[in-house]
């Protein structure tokens, strides 16, 4: 696989794109993994509760605030499905 690497170097990206990738990527994996919705659903809960558990541990505020706020998009998701 040959990335398009020049490319990628020239794009920047802030919290909220790095949130929202891993967010996403995080559902649609869990949901190919999970033989049903209901599955789906509690290791989206599970990996939330990590993460948040996660960020007690994290000094830096930064990393502690993208694994807040990942952790709070997949509750959030959650809840609407």
């Amino acid at each position: 696989m040959i990335l398009e690497q020049e490319r990628l170097k020239a794009i920047t990206i802030n919290g909220l794109d790095a949130v929202l990738v891993l967010i996403n990527l995080s559902i649609e994996i869990i949901s190919a993994v999970s033989p049903t919705d209901e599955e789906a659903e509690n290791r989206l809960t599970d990996l939330a509760n990590k993460l948040e558990g996660f960020a007690r541990l994290i000094t830096d505020p930064r990393m502690n605030l993208l694994m807040k706020e990942i952790a709070r998009g997949l509750i959030a998701t959650e809840r609407t499905t």
